[in-house]
């Protein structure tokens, strides 16, 4: 065996405990031997290739925290240099490595956490210790959080990395309803199964599937237990995210009924272990009560997010920054939570305002400060001053289509309030469909 690869071999086991199939996810590696592939770099019977070196060492400093120790990071380049043939290396390309993670931007605009945003997830301790012990002793657990209140964020930077390193082996289904249940679970379950496979293929094969399950030629149980390797694993936790789109997307509430019967018992499947985590948006909790079969386990099953307080606030501002070497102008984080208030959809607002406080402070590295946080607009006006700069920069026809697609983007209901609607190419036209990526990309 060769040192500097078991030196390596340390580093990623020892630093956060992580299976190999999370290390072969973070170093770009799919497909069944994607596993085994990350073994042989182990155990020193082979080298991650060139083609894979910058997955590698982005995977070095993203995943192993190497930023906080550049020394570390530095040797273990001299160790790639040195031992692993890797001699192009240069001083270049090392400093670019180091300089594009320092400046990296922590904070996540508009967007729920990922899993792989975990380092940068602050503020919800308590709360993710109870979801994980409610969800390892529970068959059933409903989540209930108030519009951006962050269901969507604790689940996937809180509750799975957890998951993940968990003794007892986890895998991990999710999925959205979105206008047909069966459908989204079964193209979620065979792209678990199959991760090389193209989208077209999933789809076709996930319309065969429910077709069986809708006939009752086989039950979701029985594909899970086919199609999904289970050696090793002992639990298959499957999450539906934004449940309410069961009450808001679905066109036929038999349909809906029929799904969320069907997904229940599940729970009570005896042949392997199935968990369910339902997150719903708070004020759907009437539509989740009238439901029969879901409304008489809500005392039991249920687990209601909390607004957090000032102090879960605060390391949600700060821990961030801390992470990038990066201070805040005094007086700066209590203006900010002043700012922040009771206002409604306050997470979203103030997580995208400090990533607007971010780019306003780059001539200041190192240091975040009330000038850039006025610039931007700060919590109340951050995201109206960059949603009206992305408007202006739209050609006068584009404006108008914007306002037409802005409108099926939305559904308003009679308890005067307003829901997502996903927007489909089919739904929206090839014409409208194009102007909507412009406008998500500008997100």
């Amino acid at each position: 065996y060769v040192p500097g690869k078991l030196v390596i071999r340390g580093i990623m086991r020892e630093s956060q405990w992580l299976t190999q199939a999370e290390m072969a996810h973070d170093c770009g590696l799919v497909g069944k031997r994607s596993r085994e592939q990350v073994g042989q770099w182990e155990s020193g019977k082979a080298i991650p290739s060139r083609k894979r070196r910058h997955k590698f060492l982005t995977y070095l400093l993203d995943s192993l925290k190497l930023r906080q120790n550049p020394q570390q990071f530095l040797e273990v380049w001299n160790i790639l240099v040195e031992e692993w043939g890797w001699d192009d290396l240069d001083v270049d390309e090392k400093q670019e490595y180091l300089q594009a993670d320092i400046l990296k931007n922590p904070y996540r605009g508009l967007d729920a956490f990922s899993e792989w945003d975990a380092d940068y997830f602050f503020g919800r301790d308590e709360q993710i210790v109870e979801l994980l012990e409610a969800v390892t002793q529970l068959p059933l657990v409903i989540l209930f959080g108030s519009s951006c209140s962050g269901n969507t964020s604790i689940i996937q930077a809180g509750l799975i990395p957890r998951l993940r390193r968990d003794e007892n082996r986890w895998e991990i289904l999710q999925f959205r309803p979105k206008s047909d249940p069966f459908q989204t679970l079964a193209e979620a379950l065979l792209t678990l199964a199959y991760p090389n496979n193209s989208q077209e293929s999933i789809a076709a094969e996930a319309h065969k599937v429910v077709h069986h399950w809708l006939s009752g030629q086989a039950t979701i149980a029985q594909t899970v237990k086919t199609r999904l390797p289970f050696a090793g694993i002992a639990h298959l936790l499957l999450i539906v995210d934004q449940f309410e789109e069961l009450f808001t997307s679905c066109p036929n509430p038999q349909i809906s009924q029929n799904f969320i019967n069907v997904l229940l018992s599940l729970k009570d499947e005896t042949s392997l272990s199935i968990k369910l985590l339902l997150a719903v948006r708070a004020d759907f909790y009437d539509e989740t009560l009238r439901v029969p079969a879901l409304g008489i386990m809500l005392n039991e099953f249920q687990y209601s997010l909390p607004t957090m307080t000032q102090t879960q606030l605060e390391a949600a501002i700060l821990q961030p920054a801390h992470l990038r070497f990066t201070r805040f102008d005094e007086g700066l984080i209590g203006r900010i939570l002043l700012d922040v208030g009771e206002s409604p959809g306050k997470l979203a607002l103030l997580e995208f305002a400090l990533t607007e406080l971010w780019k306003h402070s780059s001539d200041t590295p190192g240091r975040l400060t009330i000038a850039a946080y006025e610039a931007s607009g700060g919590v109340q006006n951050a995201l109206i001053n960059y949603a009206e700069k992305v408007f202006k920069n739209l050609t006068e026809q584009e404006k108008q289509q914007a306002k037409n697609l802005f409108l099926q983007l939305v559904k308003p209901s009679n308890q005067h309030r307003t829901t997502r609607v996903l927007a489909t190419r089919a739904k929206l036209g090839s014409e409208n469909w194009t102007l909507a990526n412009k406008l998500a990309h500008s997100r």
